[in-house]
């Protein structure tokens, strides 16, 4: 899911023409704690202090003291030719950026017209109505369609003013009571966020390596990422940040200390800021597995066409001992003949397995039971396993027909499995 937030700050730049805006570009960010500090070319800044919403910033340039300041969250400030901005308060870290003044395209020319006085013009979701039109200034009213913004402006030639997403330039004003425009549009971006592990079920003495992969369309002034989970595990690192993020920016990360016998939660936030320091978010979560101490797998092929298919369970001890198991399997459901049991020693970080062949009597799809291991009175079951069975299956149907005092027999020969079949028909033909 995606969340925009609007957050009106005081470093907004000011209005240009056409697709060109001067901004405040982000040059490095970082999330650092209480005594530490982060330095960007000949700008230091150092965390004293902090709580959830703000935090006491001591600010040097070429190592001499500018200032000690208590930056409230999303709070500029400009220092020479530099800025710093407070993003926010995550974790009990300051996330902390440093910026510049450049022109940066990012409207796009999305259409022109000529306009009189008394006309109204619609352009998507928006209406323009010319008021009043002076010597060199031209009165708009401006609105759109949910009527969240209303207003009025007096826009000289060549002038511009923003609503939102959009951006309005009187490009010319004839003393004949035409009015140029020029209309840009802000595209606002998309963030989607992707976790990424190489399995989804771990033994509890594993790491779990993360990729988080952050996709955009539209380039973030800065973007921050923060991983946590409801379950007590711990990320290294659980903080990221990066500025002019455009397309896929890939962090990693990695959880050690499992749990045993647990399902994990993995939440990743993301917040992107554009170069108006609007605030998108976008979040993801995904679970993976991790197994108890001792731990069975059950495999057999996913395909096969041999007559005999070999079953084979694996017992895992991720604990720090010997630990002696009870391992059983059920080959079919319906006969206790069937049922397989060991008793087998598995060491520490060791594996055991045992293994027995099963003859499938027909072709189709086989769905086998899970296994158990037990141990310690504790149980741990293996998940369900399928195969595929290809082979020919006979059947011969017999029938004899009575024609004028002769009997007329007919052998039927069907194969109604997935394979081919080479057979011989044997047949006796009775006396008299």
């Amino acid at each position: 899911k995606i969340v925009i937030c609007f957050i009106i700050i005081g470093f907004l730049p000011a209005a240009s023409l056409g697709a060109t805006e001067k901004v405040w570009s982000a040059k490095s960010s970082g999330f650092i704690k209480i005594d530490e500090s982060m330095a960007f070319e000949n700008y230091l800044v150092k965390v004293t202090a902090l709580n959830n919403t703000n935090s006491t910033i001591i600010v040097y340039k070429d190592r001499g003291l500018i200032e000690t300041k208590e930056f409230q969250v999303n709070e500029f400030r400009k220092y020479d030719d530099a800025g710093i901005t407070l993003l926010g308060i995550i974790g009990g870290e300051s996330w902390i950026a440093f910026s510049r003044l450049e022109n940066k395209d990012i409207w796009i020319p999305s259409g022109r017209t000529i306009l009189k006085w008394g006309d109204t013009y619609s352009f998507e979701d928006y209406s323009i109505e010319i008021e009043a039109i002076g010597k060199d200034s031209v009165n708009l009213t401006v609105s759109n369609s949910d009527k969240k913004i209303v207003s009025t402006d007096v826009f000289t030639k060549n002038g511009s003013k923003n609503y939102d997403n959009l951006r309005i330039v009187v490009m010319d004003i004839n003393r004949t009571g035409f009015i140029e425009f020029e209309f840009f549009k802000y595209k606002i971006p998309t963030i989607k966020v992707k976790i990424i592990t190489d399995k989804d079920e771990y033994f509890s003495d594993e790491n779990i390596s993360v990729l988080i992969n952050i996709t955009t369309d539209e380039t973030l002034n800065i973007a921050g990422l923060s991983l946590d989970s409801k379950n007590p595990i711990t990320f290294n690192p659980d903080l990221f940040t990066g500025v002019n993020v455009n397309g896929t920016k890939s962090f990693k990360s990695q959880i050690n200390k499992l749990p045993p016998d647990s399902t994990l939660t993995i939440n990743a936030k993301v917040e992107g800021r554009d170069y108006f320091n609007n605030a998108y978010i976008s979040t993801e979560s995904k679970e993976v597995s991790v197994a108890p101490y001792v731990s069975i797998i059950k495999r057999v092929p996913e395909e096969t066409d041999d007559e005999k298919v070999l079953v084979e369970l694996f017992v895992y001890n991720s604990g720090s001992n010997r630990t002696f198991v009870h391992i059983h399997d059920n080959v079919t459901e319906d006969t206790l003949e069937n049922q397989r049991d060991w008793h087998i020693e598995v060491g520490p970080k060791k594996s055991a397995n045992v293994s027995y062949y099963i003859a499938p009597a027909k072709p189709g799809v086989y769905q086998l039971t899970s296994a158990t291991v037990q141990w310690d009175k504790k149980k741990s079951t293996s998940k369900n396993v399928k195969m595929t069975v290809h082979m020919p299956y006979i059947n011969l149907v017999k029938k004899a027909l009575n024609n004028e005092g002769l009997t007329d027999v007919e052998l039927e020969i069907i194969n109604s499995g997935d394979r081919p079949a080479i057979v011989t028909v044997d047949d006796k033909i009775p006396d008299g």
